[in-house]
């Protein structure tokens, strides 16, 4: 909609403006929150009518940035009923003019265009104005059990399956404005456009949701605590590793050092109580779990922290968490745990035009982990090391803290990561640190500010103490935990792997035909690795296939080792905190190219231990951190993203 008339083609003038101002000091803390998404000159928007003057309707988009007018005139002429408080699509002209006022965040004001709407025009211009991975905000417009639908655009609507709501598919109803984004927009050699979506959960009510879910107390009432757990914790007291001695409701007795449940119990609540209080419990969920784990403030003898792990199954959201691990639960958690993060996208831009060039930081081929996601993936378990080893420099005064990345910018200067105390009311968790900026050690404005505000310059993460553990010796024997690896990761395995061996076995072909409307369905590996387990209590053909392969092909890479001393690759092993080695395991036949890597520990007697696989992606995320690997086989370009769990990094609560 637009005024043609040139006399009424006036923004607001100042008088208006001021009265503008409480509708946009409203707005501020939405601005403070979601910066991701305000409209452009020429797109379609999506505006409520917040106020009426003697000649004109004031609108607001839903960007809460965007405002344009209409006059009555034209209203009139068009007949245009409108109401206020009630929301109306429009075309923004592409005149604007942006006005500053007391409020922190500036509003853009536009010409609307009184034009007829078509929906090739509408998907057209959606398509030039955005791109895949942008967030927008748009209205529900029908809601049924199968699906949601939306309009981006008047005539443009999009259907959403129900199921990518997860467990949130009823907290979204017709009528309301939701958060999106674009999963894909594809423009096809006929001129056809497709564009999907999906959800973005708000984050504080997401977080909302899944807190209050959280138990109140280790009480059995709330969870359950198998006896193989207790009996872990127990050896730990007795070992001197846990400090039980610090909790005054339960000493140990000078005549017997062998604690009774309740006092076992009691212990976890103290420890339970810590994490909860300072919002310091961690919660995941995956299609079919929902996890949580908290930090017992502890390490074991290798330094890395002890967490308690439970899980409950998502469709018995009313029964107990189970406990299913005490130790190590997962290094990026750390990051999400103590760093709030505005903007990730901007972040890792940020970081990534200071880097030193030549290196690629994203997975190959059309994944859904996003751009530079290697790069995110280093700075958390960058700073899972420096945390742990204390190699974070605060100032505690000012509240500020910063560690070294172990990056380099063009210069092979090293480039730290600077933090600021955590000040924004709107993260749900309270984490201790926000972002601040990423600077050289006195270069440019924010580099030094380094050496003025901090007396000590932070050290980088040291992974190698001993140079001979970054090679494999051909002349040692390797032992393989065949049954952890097929048992507990088999979804790490690629499906036409197990399409090839599993051939002949009838109920796997039943899982393969019940899934094959839906082949990119995570139930049908859960159902498989029933399967497997299943047929290893019993005659264990089907199991047996698999390790037959598995072993040949961890013989076939001893080989490539004898071949060339650069196929074992070293990586950092945070379940350790120590350094292991990766090995290429071809199990497709696919030009002898490795789908897996066998992760192996050397042992003290100079043997290795085969301990567990990891995907491609996982593989060179642990590499990466050394060092860039300097392998033909682990690279990100030969890295395909295939992904049978929903969610790689929840595998640490089961390991």
């Amino acid at each position: 909609m637009i005024d043609n008339n040139s006399s009424n083609n006036n923004f607001c003038n100042d008088s208006e403006n001021k009265q503008n101002n409480e509708t946009e000091c409203e707005t501020k803390n939405f601005q403070e929150t979601y910066r991701d998404f305000i409209y452009h000159p020429g797109e379609y928007a999506y505006a409520k009518c917040i106020k009426v003057t003697e000649n004109r309707y004031i609108f607001q988009c839903i960007d809460k940035y965007s405002y344009f007018y209409i006059s009555k005139s034209l209203a009139d002429e068009f007949n245009f009923n409108i109401e206020i408080d009630k929301y109306y699509w429009s075309k923004l002209g592409t005149d604007f003019k942006q006005t500053e006022n007391n409020c922190q965040y500036s509003k853009v004001w536009f010409i609307a265009d009184a034009s007829k709407s078509n929906t090739g025009i509408e998907i057209n211009q959606f398509a030039n104005l955005h791109r895949k991975n942008d967030i927008i905000y748009a209205p529900i417009t029908d809601k049924n059990i199968d699906y949601i639908s939306v309009n981006i655009s008047p005539n443009f609507t999009l259907r959403i399956e129900s199921n990518k709501f997860k467990g949130q598919y009823s907290d979204f109803k017709q009528g309301d404005i939701a958060k999106f984004e674009i999963e894909s927009l594809l423009r096809k050699e006929n001129g056809k456009i497709t564009v999907q979506l999906k959800p973005v959960f708000h984050e504080t009510r997401n977080d909302k949701f899944l807190w209050d879910m959280l138990p109140k107390t280790m009480d059995y009432s709330e969870v359950t605590i198998p006896e193989k757990i207790l009996g872990i914790i127990n050896k730990n007291i007795q070992d001197k590793l846990f400090s039980y001695s610090t909790f005054t409701n339960c000493a140990l007795d000078d005549n017997d050092d062998s604690l009774s449940r309740e006092e076992l119990i009691s212990f976890l609540n103290e420890k339970y109580k810590i994490a909860y209080d300072s919002k310091k419990v961690t919660m995941h969920y995956n299609y079919n779990y929902y996890y949580m784990e908290f930090d017992t403030g502890e390490k074991d003898e290798r330094g890395v922290p002890i967490h308690v792990c439970f899980k409950k199954k998502r469709e018995e959201i009313n029964r107990n968490w189970k406990c299913n691990l005490i130790g190590f639960s997962s290094a990026e958690r750390e990051f999400e745990k103590y760093v709030y993060v505005d903007n990730w996208q901007k972040l890792l831009d940020e970081l990534s035009d200071m880097l030193l060039k030549g290196e690629n930081w994203d997975l190959s081929g059309e994944n859904e982990k996003g751009k530079h996601f290697i790069l995110k993936q280093y700075l958390k378990f960058t700073f899972y090391k420096v945390r742990i080893d204390n190699k974070i420099t605060e100032n505690i005064d000012k509240g500020i803290a910063v560690f070294d990345t172990g990056l380099v910018d063009k210069s092979y200067d090293n480039i730290y990561c600077y933090l600021e105390k955590n000040k924004n009311k709107y993260d749900f968790y309270e984490r201790d640190w926000s972002f601040g900026y990423f600077a050289t050690w006195g270069k440019g404005e924010n580099g030094k500010n380094l050496p003025r505000l901090f007396a000590i310059q932070p050290n980088p993460a040291k992974y190698i103490d001993k140079l001979e553990n970054i090679f494999y010796d051909t002349d040692k024997i390797l032992f393989c935990d065949y049954e952890h690896i097929i048992l507990d990761n088999i979804n790490r395995l690629p499906f036409e792997f197990l399409k090839t061996k599993l051939k002949d076995y009838e109920r796997f072909q039943k899982i393969i035909n019940k899934y094959s409307n839906d082949p990119k369905s995570f139930k049908k590996f859960n159902e498989v690795s029933e399967y497997i387990k299943e047929d290893h209590k019993g005659d264990g053909k089907a199991y047996k296939e698999i390790q037959t392969s598995l072993e040949t092909a961890v013989d076939t890479a001893i080989k490539y080792c004898r071949w060339n001393y650069k196929t074992a690759i070293p990586i950092y092993y945070p379940r350790t905190n120590g350094i292991s080695l990766l090995l290429p395991l071809c199990l497709t036949n696919n030009d002898n190219r490795a789908d897996v890597a066998l992760v192996i520990e050397k042992l003290e007697s100079g043997h290795y231990q085969g301990q567990t696989i990891l995907t491609l992606d996982m593989a060179y995320q642990d590499a990466r951190l050394i060092c860039r690997p300097n392998s033909e086989w682990l690279t990100p370009e030969n890295i395909e993203t295939y992904h049978n769990i929903e969610d790689d990094d929840l595998d640490d609560f089961d390991e």
